[in-house]
């Protein structure tokens, strides 16, 4: 707790300008990053909630959704399997990233 006031002197001076951008930059590089990251299981949600929305509509007396449950579950999950290397190397690169800057 002591250590924080060296990094961030209480009677320094604060740039808020200067501040604020970096945190704009920080959060939108943040937001960018889990983004790209969760992108594949929107893309998936999307389609697989819009064919079974659509398999519901054309069979109505069936339960259609509650019976493609554990479908749509195993399919996020593989797709979480076969993804989950290139996950782990984005977010490495953006971790590596900020690090480096500061």
């Amino acid at each position: 707790m002591l250590s924080s006031y060296a990094a961030l002197p209480v009677a320094g001076e604060f740039k808020t300008q200067f501040d604020l951008i970096a945190v704009g930059e920080c959060l939108s590089r943040s937001f960018i990053l889990t983004l790209r990251i969760s992108s594949p299981f929107i893309v998936y949600a999307l389609i697989v909630n819009l064919a079974v929305g659509l398999a519901s509509k054309l069979t109505p007396q069936i339960p259609l959704y509650f019976v493609t449950v554990p479908a749509v579950a195993y399919g996020g999950l593989w797709l979480l399997y076969a993804t989950c290397k290139p996950f782990l190397e984005l977010f490495l690169a953006g971790f590596s990233a900020w690090l480096e800057k500061g």
